[in-house]
């Protein structure tokens, strides 16, 4: 990296442009890490860019006025709802799978009551 910019800064004839560089760059750098809203408002300003359409009112309506977004490495708050144990998942299986077959009984069933001939 120090090779490079070395080489960029003896490419750079004369003086004046030399110092030009060493203050633009770092404006550059500091342009990319500040999540590009420095570059967004000159772009903006000189009319490069248009400026970001407004939400449509019910995308605002819809929004909270502090999202408060969780910041990383915290742990999130202790749910309400306990996970269920290993019984309580098996007797929802059965459940479920009772609720299946009588659905599909039932289904066959009207299938069978459609299949007849109508009666004359």
């Amino acid at each position: 990296m120090r090779r490079y910019l070395r080489g960029l800064f003896q490419s750079v004839r004369g003086s004046r442009a030399r110092k030009a560089l060493l203050v633009l760059l770092p404006l550059v750098l500091a342009a990319c890490t500040s999540g590009g809203e420095a570059v967004r408002n000159v772009a903006v300003a000189t009319g490069l860019r248009a400026e970001a359409p407004r939400s449509a009112e019910f995308v605002a309506q819809s929004r909270p006025s502090d999202l408060n977004y969780m910041p990383i490495g915290v742990q999130p708050p202790a749910r309400a709802i306990r996970p269920r144990s290993a019984d309580e998942a098996e007797r929802l299986k059965q459940e479920l799978e009772a609720r299946r077959r009588a659905n599909e009984a039932a289904a066959s069933e009207a299938r069978a009551l459609s299949a007849a001939p109508a009666a004359q």
